[in-house]
């Protein structure tokens, strides 16, 4: 294995010095061998299997250049003599490709499409499919001197005799791993990491796994090795170099380490999201019948003027505004909720997002859906005093029906390839939207049989580690058909479909005639196209009245899509209301009929707690918009 040139100051000029092939740049979508790239999708005729990245860094003397070595294993799955990866702001100065037998292979050169931000390597013979593992050695120097608060990148903070301390943090969430490091940055390729960082001996260094050894080094230097990462994508890719503090707080069987870091100064801020996080990891294991699967994780407070990202779920190693996680007494419930359920968003991401990778952004929506939701229905189970489930409905759900009122808004699965492209799908259809949806099936399916259905999620899928919607959708049916609560006719792929391929609400409209009741559906927009909408989904109508809550959260019945009107017989006493979607668990607004409606108000003037706060807020809420609409 090559020696790690990066640490000494003869061996960064030896760098410099030694250039084993030239670079040169391409502004055209094609490269200079002719080859066009028409995607912004990596070709994949090679794939990484492990990264060795060491990096050398001098941040605690104000020092923001950084010298590193990547040595990437990768195996070529279809014939080329191309190997095309990520890099985009890197300097490189040397790079080869080696044999497994450590034999080198003739690379003629390298070259860059600036506009897809691919590093073209043009390999001087073809490597054939399937004839082994090769190793790509890249060096390369690159700077935490940069605005965007992007990739690698630096921070700071005055310590108490006003000096100003430096520190390096990483935020590579949605494609900045290339800008720090070349990669395959793309979020469905998952391979192992180690990761080797020399920094000054005051400081230390921190990464997504558990420290593995230090190393004093000359130059009032140490170096800091990390134990191999899970398998994991680029974009989850982190490390941290500072001279932060730390509270901790270990936990057994298994044993979990919980730390949160932050400047010295704010030591006294850290103990109530060490509790938090302990109390949630360990109610989100036991939820999802997965333990976590290395034996620590950090939480690292960042000032808020330079983390823009808000939170960020790395594996092992998550970060976060310094508000949204330090906690004061003084400060009240309102800053526990935050701490809490920005925790629990950050920590269910280490299941879904983390463990299960979506195979392209197109399936965002499985990382930060799931997010949204556990956030407060974990955060219920570990932190009860809080009442999240109830501020959920106040909170994501609200939002989201805002959202997905606009007529230009995108469906929850939804392609994109550009880096504006899918640095737009991080919104609130994705967060909100999603969420809401999943917890519609929650109450549909029943909450134990669509817990069942996600456990079979995590265990069919966890190895591979790569998913998509169907593979969420087939777990979800083999635990609905288990349980037998989805008519015969019905499969999970026909019902989610309906709901993650088109945007927008439904509104449901309701008229009765006596005992029986009419539904009818469309898109609601409060301010709806010309032309009719053609959107139509498998839509779970619930119901209450007085004396029969039966399908309060259960469905009464699957209203089908594409078909004009759809009835529906509830028998109720003399004087009795019924109320539609009454816990708000379905995502759909309720349009009922003049008479109806005049019922609901006289009901909730004479007795007002005859029906439930979320009923009372659901009949409230779409009313008035539908009235606006």
């Amino acid at each position: 294995m090559k020696k790690y040139r990066g640490i000494t100051n003869s061996a960064l000029l030896l760098l410099a010095a030694v250039l084993a092939v030239v670079p040169y740049a391409v502004h055209s979508r094609g490269v200079g061998t002719g080859r066009a790239f028409d995607t912004f999708r990596l070709p994949n005729s090679t794939v990484p299997t492990h990264y060795t990245l060491r990096l050398d860094t001098d941040i605690d003397r104000g020092v923001f250049d950084y010298t590193g070595n990547v040595q990437i294993r990768i195996n070529v799955v279809e014939s080329t003599n191309q190997i095309v990866l990520h890099s985009s702001r890197n300097e490189i100065s040397n790079l080869q490709l080696r044999t497994s037998a450590g034999l080198k292979v003739t690379v003629k050169n390298f070259e860059f499409d600036e506009e897809k931000e691919f590093l073209v390597i043009n390999v001087g013979t073809t490597l054939q499919a399937n004839s082994g593992t090769y190793t790509l050695e890249i060096d390369f120097t690159n700077s935490i001197d940069r605005n965007d608060q992007a990739g690698f990148y630096k921070s700071s903070y005055e310590d108490d005799q006003g000096v100003t301390r430096y520190l390096g943090l990483t935020q590579f969430e949605s494609v900045d791993a290339r800008t720090s490091f070349p990669c395959y940055d793309e979020p469905g390729i998952k391979t192992t990491y180690d990761i080797i960082i020399s920094c000054g001996i005051d400081y230390h260094a921190r990464s997504n796994a558990p420290l593995r050894g230090i190393q004093l080094l000359q130059g009032g230097k140490k170096l800091s090795t990390f134990a191999t990462t899970p398998r994991m994508q680029t974009y989850l890719v982190a490390w941290l170099v500072s001279d932060f503090v730390y509270e901790r707080e270990v936990l057994s069987q298994p044993q979990l380490a919980v730390a949160t870091w932050s400047k010295p100064s704010s030591a006294h801020l850290l103990t109530y999201s060490v509790d938090a996080s302990t109390r949630f990891i360990r109610a989100m294991e036991e939820y999802f019948g997965e333990r976590y699967s290395m034996s620590k994780i950090d939480n690292v407070a960042i000032k808020n003027s330079d983390y823009s990202a808000g939170a960020m779920e790395n594996w092992g190693l998550v970060t976060y505004r310094e508000t949204a996680i330090f906690f004061e007494e003084q400060q009240g419930e309102q800053q526990q909720v935050g701490v809490v359920t920005i925790v629990g968003h950050e920590f269910t991401h280490q299941f879904f997002g983390n463990l299960l990778a979506p195979k392209w952004w197109s399936y965002l929506w499985l990382n930060e859906g799931f997010a949204r939701l556990y956030q407060y229905y974990v955060g219920d189970i570990s932190h009860p005093e809080l009442n999240l489930r109830q501020r959920f409905i106040t909170g994501p759900l609200q939002s989201a029906l805002r959202a997905d009122d606009s007529l230009t808004v995108r469906p929850m699965t939804y392609y994109t390839e550009t880096r504006q492209g899918i640095s737009r799908l991080f919104d609130s259809i994705a967060y909100d939207k999603a969420a809401s949806v999943l917890r519609m099936m929650n109450y549909a399916l029943g909450e134990r049989t669509f817990q069942k259905g996600l456990r079979y999620y995590v265990q069919q899928n966890k190895d591979r580690g790569v998913v998509e919607e169907n593979n969420l959708f087939d777990s979800l049916e083999q635990a609905a058909r288990e349980d037998a609560v989805l008519p015969i006719t019905l499969t999970m792929h026909d019902i989610f479909r309906s709901w993650s391929n088109q945007a927008g609400v439904p509104l449901v409209t309701v008229r009765r005639d006596g005992d029986e009741y009419f539904f009818t559906q469309q898109r609601f927009s409060t301010n709806p196209p010309e032309e009719p909408f053609e959107h139509s989904w498998w839509i779970p109508i619930s119901f209450s009245t007085p004396s029969n809550n039966a399908y309060e959260k259960l469905p009464a019945f699957w209203m089908p899509p594409n078909v004009s009107e759809v009835s529906y017989t509830i028998n109720t006493v003399e004087g009795e209301t019924v109320v539609f979607n009454p816990l708000s668990t379905g995502y759909y607004r309720i349009e009922y009929d003049e008479g109806m409606l005049q019922e609901l108000i006289d009901r909730m003037n004479t007795d007002h707690t005859g029906i439930e706060v979320a009923a009372r807020a659901r009949l409230i809420d779409d009313t008035l918009n539908i009235a606006h609409s």
